[in-house]
């Protein structure tokens, strides 16, 4: 027993070693490392290929909701970073990243936020719509699983801006 507990402390004072490395902090969000598991060094020692896209995706680990599909039907206008390019490659012109005009934007989204990527009123219609109820109901499925299966950890008090959030890459 006493071993384990040893090992144990160990880990808990490494993890405070990542968290206090001047190497992992992030200097424009202001944020340190934060090792959430005791495991984390072990985990480390385990990677064996380190994969890029060379598009920042992997280091940045910016992400927005663009499209998704629904019982085969596709939502959301506009494409991706690496689709413009590979539009640009084959000489298609692209114009808007976003897709969708604001008054689209708009119409999609209840509480209207430049911000967000994604534009297709049609998903919005078709959940209100009593046509379909087996679509409606599998629209609803899927936001609600979109919204609730996720290792989302809210930080801090909201701000005026809003809540500052913390999450695991997928």
């Amino acid at each position: 027993i006493s071993l384990y507990v040893t090992m144990e402390f160990v880990k808990i004072v490494q993890a405070g070693f990542i968290g206090t490395d001047i190497d992992l902090y992030h200097a424009e969000t202001d944020i340190p490392a934060m090792a959430k598991t005791t495991t984390l060094n072990e985990e480390l020692g385990q990677i064996e290929y380190i994969f890029s896209d060379k598009t920042g995706t992997l280091t940045r680990n910016e992400m927005e909701f663009r499209k998704c599909s629904i019982m085969g039907d596709v939502y959301g206008f506009g494409t991706t970073e690496i689709g413009v390019a590979a539009a640009r490659r084959r000489g298609e012109a692209v114009d808007d990243l976003a897709g969708g005009t604001p008054e689209e934007c708009r119409a999609a989204q209840f509480h209207y936020n430049p911000a967000i990527a994604f534009s297709d009123n049609r998903l919005l219609q078709r959940l209100q719509d009593g046509s379909n109820p087996a679509r409606a109901q599998a629209i609803k499925d899927f936001l609600t699983l979109l919204s609730v299966a996720h290792t989302l950890v809210p930080k801090g008090e909201p701000t005026v801006e809003g809540m500052t959030y913390s999450a695991e890459s997928p």
